[in-house]
């Protein structure tokens, strides 16, 4: 998996399912859960609510931070330089932009369509973007 995300590729599909399952799993009982970066895909979603499904739960809310791509770039290129993460450079962020582009912002229409989807504007300080998220689900 570490390879796989260094890349800045997306894991597949089989083994995202097995991990979730694994990890839910382990917390009966829970309310629910906080999903950051998954699903990516229409065919991930279909994944999700089926397994959401087999554990007597469902998607409630989907939120998108809306943050344009070049301060998403600056924003990633200065966590390389804090954590010193590998997949962190200009190369991989680009890869990920594009397959958020081609593969995962379809999915918004998606969950649109079932009236789950709440866009939250992404640029300000932590504590303001922390503050619309919270508005967003609150609601």
């Amino acid at each position: 998996v570490q390879s796989i995300i260094e890349n800045g590729e997306l894991v597949s599909d089989e083994l995202l399912v097995d991990l979730l399952r694994s990890a839910m799993q382990k917390h009966p009982g829970t309310e629910g859960f906080l999903l950051d970066g998954y699903p990516r895909t229409i065919q991930q979603a279909r994944d999700l609510e089926v397994l959401l499904t087999e554990l007597n739960g469902g998607v409630n809310v989907v939120l998108a931070l809306d943050v344009p791509d070049d301060e998403l770039m600056e924003r990633l290129l200065k966590r390389a330089q804090v954590e010193g993460r590998k997949d962190d450079t200009e190369e991989v962020i680009s890869n990920r932009l594009n397959v958020y582009h081609s593969q995962t912002k379809p999915l918004m229409a998606h969950y649109d369509g079932q009236g789950k989807m709440k866009s939250v504007h992404g640029v300000g300080t932590i504590d303001e973007i922390f503050n619309r998220l919270c508005e967003k689900v609150d609601k």
